[in-house]
């Protein structure tokens, strides 16, 4: 009996472990929940990684959310605001977008970008007295960048890495040859990535989209592939590819370097939440 226990839960973990992490309140409606699981991963598929559940939100941190962020924070000077964005690896056409991109009112669905890591922890401070105040004190909250696995997880729609990108597929067009997230346009083979319009031009487009642009994944969340690579936990990382990049880097698996504290008109980020009740401990 204890041998049946043991193959049971090793087979089917999505069965014999119950759902665990965060506990499910009432967020705000931008946020969803990624239910808990175990996938496998590396070359062999042999790396058993085990998820606790979470809140992610379902779009990319926005210029206008960014900017409430700001006018709470106050930085003291132009160099502590350098600490939150960093504008000096931009292009010259970038630094003259930069000037209207983060203000006008046209861009405050867009995603905000060339935000350091520690911006985006600053972020997550400010995002957490906010959410803080949301739920009451009979909660703790904790806001932080994703993890690279829980990243992966979330893009996969908590399905595991049986879909290259994350927009619940293995292409980059739909049935009727539109695309389905906003990347660079690519010379690289269908060897190395298994799609049939590779060759196609792939897009038009030479800067961020909005938030909410193009399809969603099974769970609800956008542009977890393509628009703009983003942030995660681990210093230095980005996953999820931008509008700069092939197709090779939506891949959920994929991940960039960055200099930890630079950053580029590419990069933002999404925070993930965890509620545990007060007076525990995770």
């Amino acid at each position: 009996m204890t041998l049946f226990i043991y193959l049971f839960t090793f087979l089917f973990p999505w069965i014999s472990n119950p759902d665990k992490g965060t506990l499910k309140v009432n967020l705000p409606s931008d946020y969803v929940y990624v239910p808990s699981g175990t996938y496998l991963r590396g070359y062999k598929a042999t790396d058993r990684i085990d998820i606790s559940g979470f809140y992610i939100s379902k779009v990319e941190v926005t210029c206008l959310a960014f900017r409430e962020f700001l006018a709470n924070y106050k930085p003291k000077s132009t160099t502590d605001l350098n600490l939150l964005i960093d504008s000096s690896h931009f292009s010259n056409e970038e630094k003259i977008l930069a000037r209207v991109y983060y203000t006008h009112p046209a861009y405050e669905s867009y995603p905000v970008t060339g935000v350091t890591y520690t911006g985006a922890q600053k972020y997550c401070e400010w995002l957490k007295e906010k959410l803080q105040n949301h739920v009451g004190k009979d909660f703790n909250v904790e806001v932080r960048l994703p993890s690279s696995y829980e990243w992966e997880w979330a893009a996969s729609a908590a399905n595991g890495l049986d879909k290259y990108f994350g927009f619940n597929g293995y292409y980059s067009r739909n049935a009727e040859g539109k695309l389905l997230a906003n990347y660079s346009s690519c010379e690289t083979s269908s060897e190395d990535i298994p799609d049939l319009l590779m060759k196609i031009p792939s897009n038009d487009h030479n800067c961020t989209s909005r938030v909410n642009s193009f399809l969603p994944n099974d769970l609800g969340i956008y542009n977890m592939s393509g628009n703009v690579e983003e942030l995660v936990q681990e210093p230095g990382i980005t996953k999820g590819g931008s509008y700069k990049d092939p197709l090779k880097y939506l891949y959920s698996v994929t991940q960039k370097s960055i200099n930890t504290n630079d950053s580029q008109m590419s990069v933002g980020f999404r925070p993930i939440v965890i509620i545990t009740a007060n007076g525990t401990s995770r």
